[in-house]
């Protein structure tokens, strides 16, 4: 085993080399071995317990630099986990390689100097290359302490060795505990950098020239673009608005509808030909003319202060006029054949898009609605007439409802009046209250006239006579919440009444109000089972003050 080994460390040019045990005791070493030094014995060591290949510092020896590499020797026959038996410990010559190394710089060896940085006996030192040959010297500098195998940055620093500041950086290799650096005087450097400054400064502004003229091309193009596209925007802009004049001027001739622009000074600036067949100049109507001559003289004042209010408040509105019948329309039949047209009345400025400008003229579209107001002003008749008959066959069923109906349509219209109710709301509760008694009509007379209390089958009857009069009330249209009302008219605000048990502010208001000035006509009016002509106006009402828990919910906006 010896001869081999040493025949192997021959070919191989090694130094020296021996197996030795963990603790460092040699098994195979050649017979005149030097003992070993007390880092060679701790670098066997570690690699018995890694494991692992381990390489020891660069030292000087006899015949030059030595760096000392242990490999581990496993058992592999028959074990189940390879344990390390023993550790090949090798000496192997560094001054080839690392002058090999070093001497990679070329035609630039007098400015890059390539450095080796690695750890000696007594710390770190630096192999370079000097009078041919390679040599260990101690650090002049301390190098920063980067992350573990990270990169040493290029910056400008101190040198490694020697003196003087240099440009520098780093790498670590992966193996080796060692750092590459490569090393440039600063000095040569910076006047390497002097004297190429006007170059620099040339090319730069070479270069910023270059960029200017780059970017005021790419402009003038993109401009140039940018124009050709908005050309082509406006003429497509202009070939959609001349097609749309075009369609708003067929519509505004063929609309039956009068349409007039009228200015702020009251001038028509343009009217389509609904508007002038129906003004009273008749034929076609110019721009410039005014509003005074192409309309009847009430309907033209009460129209410019109209349109007067709507350029002031620069909002819309409508009013209705009446005008004269055209010669068109000959006498004009019903009513003299004055025709009613309501008025859509909407303000313009010079810029839509501009609400701080005020607006300094008036769109006016008239619409003819005399037919349609006749249409509705006898259909409202026809109802009337109806109610009035619902109430003449209620009255005749009970004697004691004569004039009950028109009582509290009276009494119910005072009280909406003093409450302040919108017109909606006075004409649900005037029908409501002539229709309020319709349920009558399916009670039976004989208990309609009873002296004295009801029966709980007649209370029954009564009850479902209101149901009767609900489903016929469903079949009539109102357009009103008449309906609702009457049948709220007998709840209750503590939600004792009939028929769904409302209370309070579930109850409307016309409901309420209704059910008030029902009870108040049925206490001062005959009734069959009180036997009396009814209590006289002011006890009715002090009766009705204590029970304020009722009124609350509905009195009045004033004390009154």
């Amino acid at each position: 085993m010896q001869d081999l080994l040493k025949d192997f460390t021959r070919r191989r040019a090694w130094t020296d080399a021996r197996v030795l045990r963990a603790d460092g005791t040699p098994l195979v070493a050649p017979a005149f071995a030097a003992p070993l030094t007390p880092e060679q014995t701790e670098l066997v060591r570690r690699t018995a317990e890694s494991g692992r290949a381990t390489f020891g510092p660069i030292r000087k020896g006899k015949n030059g630099l030595i760096m000392d590499m242990a490999d581990p020797l496993f058992e592999v026959l028959g074990a189940k986990e390879p344990q390390p038996v023993a550790v090949l410990l090798l000496s192997v010559p560094m001054d080839k390689p690392l002058a090999g190394f070093l001497a990679r710089t070329g035609e630039h060896k007098e400015t890059l100097l390539p450095r080796i940085v690695t750890h000696g006996p007594n710390g770190p030192v630096v192999a370079l290359v000097r009078d041919g040959g390679v040599h260990l010297e101690g650090m002049n500098a301390r190098l920063p302490k980067p992350p573990e195998q990270k990169p040493l940055p290029f910056q400008r620093r101190q040198a490694l060795q020697g003196g003087g500041e240099v440009y520098s950086m780093g790498a670590h290799p992966t193996v080796l505990d060692w750092l590459f650096a490569l090393e440039t005087p600063a000095a040569e450097v910076d006047d390497l950098i002097r004297s190429q400054t006007w170059q620099i400064y040339g090319l730069g502004i070479l270069a910023s020239l270059g960029v200017t003229l780059f970017g005021a091309f790419v402009w003038a193009r993109a401009t140039s673009r940018t124009h050709e596209i908005r050309a082509r925007q406006l003429e497509a802009l202009y070939t959609t608005i001349h097609n749309q004049k075009l369609l708003l001027d067929s519509v505004n001739a063929s609309l039956q509808a009068g349409l007039v622009l009228v200015d702020s000074q009251g001038r028509v600036q343009m009217a389509n030909p609904a508007f002038c067949a129906l003004s009273a100049a008749g034929g076609d109507i110019g721009p410039g003319t005014p509003l005074v001559e192409a309309l009847p003289g009430k309907a033209a004042v009460k129209l410019l202060a109209d349109m007067a209010l709507v350029n002031n408040q620069g909002r819309s509105t409508s009013v209705e006029i009446t005008l004269p019948p055209s010669p068109a329309d000959g006498d004009g039949g019903e009513e003299n054949g004055e025709r009613l047209f309501r008025v859509n009345l909407y303000p313009y400025g010079p810029a839509a898009d501009n609400a701080d400008l005020a607006a300094t003229g008036c769109v006016g579209i008239f619409q003819d609605i005399t037919l349609f107001r006749r249409n509705a002003e006898r259909a409202r008749q026809q109802q009337r007439a109806l109610i009035s008959a619902l109430v003449h066959a209620i009255e005749s069923v009970d004697p004691n409802l004569a004039g009950h109906s028109d009582r509290l349509a009276s009494v119910t219209e005072k009280v909406a009046e003093e409450m302040h109710l919108d017109p909606r709301e006075k004409e649900t509760l005037s029908l409501a209250s002539r229709l309020s008694q319709i349920d009558k009509i399916f009670v039976p007379r004989d208990i309609l006239t009873k002296r004295g209390a009801l029966t709980p089958e007649e209370r029954e009857q009564v009850h479902r006579a209101r149901e009767y009069a609900d489903k016929v009330l469903h079949d009539l249209r109102f357009d009103l919440p008449v309906r609702e009302t009457m049948r709220e008219m007998g709840e209750r605000m503590d939600g004792s009444g009939s028929p769904q048990g409302l209370r309070g502010e579930e109850i409307s208001r016309c409901g309420r109000v209704l059910a008030a000035v029902n009870a108040f006509v049925a206490m001062t009016s005959p009734r069959a089972w009180r036997n009396d002509n009814g209590i006289p106006t002011g006890e009715a009402v002090a009766q009705m003050l204590q029970t304020r828990a009722l009124i609350s919910k509905w009195q009045p906006r004033s004390p009154a």
